[in-house]
């Protein structure tokens, strides 16, 4: 979207950048013309949004933040039902999309007690139809994290979360 936006030569040159992954210095080169939206987690915005620089140089701060992101199936839907297929294949979907590295992904599957087993073998069915690879391959539909240091951070939140549930696909 933003690559279409800057073709589209509609904005200033400058007027928008994106930045996917560390900062560097970049905030050390803010002033108060320029305005930063964010959009992940509440702790970082909370980081960000008080360093130094924003606030001496009063930098208007965007950010959305945490959001529910869910997806809920029905007590009245049956795993034969068209709704259940379309519960299953979006949060598939949400789960592989960019490596589930979108802000706006699904955080949580939110399954009536009765349908948790039809849900839990329909979606690692799903799973299992996945091909990780090569993003630049055709055949990948999930690609890999950005980094070592983030598969350790999504390694160290699996761990933290096996605490309190039960890991029921992968490993």
């Amino acid at each position: 979207a933003v690559r279409i936006m800057l073709e589209a030569n509609v904005l200033p040159k400058g007027a928008l950048q994106l930045v996917v992954g560390s900062l560097g210095d970049a905030f050390e080169h803010l002033t108060s013309q320029d305005v930063v939206s964010f959009t992940g987690s509440a702790a970082t915005a909370a980081k960000l949004k008080s360093h130094p620089v924003i606030q001496r140089e009063s930098v208007r701060f965007v950010a959305e933040q945490d959001s529910l992101n869910a997806s809920v199936l029905g007590p009245d839907v049956t795993p034969d039902a068209p709704e259940f297929d379309l519960f299953i294949k979006e949060v598939g979907k949400e789960m592989t999309v960019k490596a589930g590295q979108k802000c706006t992904a699904i955080r949580r599957a939110l399954v009536p007690a009765e349908l948790l087993d039809a849900a839990q073998a329909a979606l690692a069915a799903r799973l299992e139809k996945t091909t990780i690879g090569d993003p630049r391959d055709e055949a990948t539909r999930m690609g890999a994290l950005v980094s070592v240091a983030q598969r350790e951070d999504v390694r160290a939140k699996i761990a933290e979360i096996a605490g309190d549930a039960q890991i029921v696909y992968g490993d």
